[in-house]
């Protein structure tokens, strides 16, 4: 079994609900990941949580949370699948564009603190005043607020802050960390959070 065989067999036998992904966009033009990098300095420019994790007739299936610039919240159902002794993961992941990292969860997730990640990931997000200066696209979030509060539809909500929207699913299910503090943090602060375990690259 070979190197990336050995780390997609890790995942497929650990991966459980709670944990996360991170991702590295490393491709030149890919500018946003470039900016992360630079203002964070850790090569990471993107996080998105697990939940939904379930082992069946050799099939892993996992439900994705994350928060995308062009959509908002989002949320999407992956595997893996254990067959003829190779492991088999979604194209998401092997996409050689970007660097793929599993991040386990030190806590071990209850049933109903899955179900309320489930909920969290599953509902659009909002944001207070004060954290909108803290987010990319300012301006339109901004123009949002202002929307809501004179009783008018917001328009789609744009969000840069996926290492936010993680570190706040954690807070729905009550983990948090003292380096939070109801700030917006970055994906370098994110992966140093007690609660993340370690950090471990999958070549797939």
């Amino acid at each position: 079994m070979n190197a990336s065989q050995k780390e997609l067999q890790y995942l497929y036998e650990n991966l459980k609900n709670g944990d996360f992904f991170a991702f590295y966009a490393k491709k030149w033009w890919q500018y946003f990941a470039k900016l992360i990098f630079w203002v964070s300095g850790v090569k990471v420019s993107h996080i998105a949580g697990v939940f939904d994790v379930k082992r069946k007739d050799n099939i892993l299936t996992f439900r994705v949370g994350e928060q995308l610039v062009e959509e908002g919240r989002v949320t999407n159902t992956y595997m893996i699948v254990h067959t003829m002794g190779d492991y088999l993961i979604d194209s998401r992941f092997k996409d050689d564009s970007n660097d793929f990292y599993y991040l386990p969860n030190a806590n071990k997730i209850t049933r109903s603190q899955n179900k309320e990640l489930r909920e969290y990931w599953n509902t659009k997000d909002d944001y207070n005043f004060s954290e909108l200066l803290l987010t990319p696209n300012f301006i339109y979030r901004l123009y949002n607020w202002f929307r809501k509060k004179l009783g008018k539809k917001p328009k789609k909500i744009y969000d840069g802050v996926c290492s936010s929207a993680a570190a706040q699913s954690m807070r729905a299910v009550g983990i948090t960390d003292s380096k939070f503090n109801d700030k917006v943090p970055n994906p370098r602060e994110f992966i140093s959070f007690s609660y993340i375990e370690s950090i471990n690259k999958v070549n797939t």
